[in-house]
């Protein structure tokens, strides 16, 4: 830890650290799980304010989802995905969650996936359009900056528009299923 380094820095380095683990060529998933091994505990980060230790233990669930989906860990994946959405239910990490719930069929976690995708959507459209615009370009650079990750983000995009309806049908198909027969 550098000198001087807040507690809050030090989680924010932290958190970039095990992302760019995840986000290099070759991710290295065990790797980055130990970097953020410090704060898995979801325990608020000691010396920094309630709402940026919730944001900071947001992107720590999302990077801990990330790294589990990374090893093919999928319900374990869900798992922290559905922590992140504790904190807050909109971000970058909802596809990958509910697509994950969706391809592994991991039926504890349709509503609340529905749920959050829902939420996540409301509160995209609810950003004010140049937010919206500056997020778009930036989500455009970094996949610019990453040629490797670009056909797996545009696969998860075109499947994402159907999420929703794939979604409600599988609740639906669960509820039939657990119906009594007379």
């Amino acid at each position: 830890m550098p000198p001087n380094e807040t507690a809050s820095g030090k989680a924010i380095r932290t958190v970039f650290r095990a992302a760019n683990v995840l986000d290099a060529r070759k991710p290295d998933p065990p790797r980055a799980l130990e970097i953020l091994s410090p704060y898995l505990d979801l325990d608020p980060i000691e010396g920094v304010p309630a709402e940026k230790s919730d944001n900071l233990l947001h992107l720590i669930c999302s990077i801990a989802g990330d790294a589990h989906r990374e090893a093919n860990e999928h319900a374990l994946a869900a798992d922290w995905y559905r922590r992140a959405s504790e904190y807050r239910r909109d971000g970058g990490y909802i596809n990958f969650y509910v697509d994950t719930v969706i391809e592994h069929r991991l039926e504890t976690h349709y509503v609340h996936a529905l749920e959050c995708l829902r939420d996540s959507k409301e509160a995209w459209s609810n950003t004010p359009l140049p937010l919206r615009a500056i997020g778009h370009i930036c989500s455009f650079v970094r996949r610019l900056k990453r040629p490797w990750g670009i056909k797996p983000y545009r696969e998860l995009q075109h499947r994402a528009k159907d999420f929703d309806s794939i979604l409600v049908s599988r609740i639906e198909d669960v509820k039939l299923t657990d119906s009594p027969i007379d």
